[in-house]
């Protein structure tokens, strides 16, 4: 995870602008929009940090005439790269593989090729001598490979043990 700064604009209701209703305002404007982001720069918007949160600029809309605030602020990411090493939430098992979730937001697939010979599948886990992995487990991932395509990474990652 990383703090990075951030630009988005926002909209501004003119009942909004007294000094106390504007920050929370602008925050929660703000974490809609970034709710489901995902950059190939910075990865998924994990939260907001209220550290900073500065109107940089703003304009009149046309349209309706609202206040259009273009907004810096600092925000925490997670941005997925090769051998990086993470914990993740095993959410399926399928004989081909263990498909874990990081944050809540990004899916890592562990091919059961990268599994020492020793697991077996069964009943929807992999069973070895002295460990099981199953679903809702936290397991430490290492990404072994990330492409970025269609605003989302895809990863491939092995367990370490």
């Amino acid at each position: 995870m990383n703090e990075v700064e951030l630009t988005k604009s926002c909209e501004i209701k003119p009942e909004i602008l007294s000094k106390d209703k504007l920050k929370p305002y602008l925050i929660n404007k703000l974490k809609e929009a970034i709710k489901d982001e995902c950059t190939e720069d910075n990865g998924h918007v994990l939260y907001i940090t209220n550290k900073n949160v500065e109107i940089v600029d703003h304009n009149i809309s046309r349209l309706n005439n609202r206040l259009i605030c273009i907004v810096k602020f600092t925000a925490c990411v997670f941005k997925p790269v090769k051998s990086l090493s993470v914990f993740g939430t095993v959410v399926m098992i399928l004989e081909d593989g263990i498909f874990i979730t990081i944050f809540d937001k990004q899916k890592l697939l562990i091919p059961s090729i990268f599994l020492p010979e020793k697991f077996k599948f069964i009943d929807n886990s992999f069973i070895s001598d002295d460990n099981c992995i199953k679903v809702d487990d936290k397991l430490k991932v290492e990404i072994t490979n990330v492409e970025y395509s269609n605003n989302e990474f895809n990863c491939l990652g092995k367990i370490i043990f």
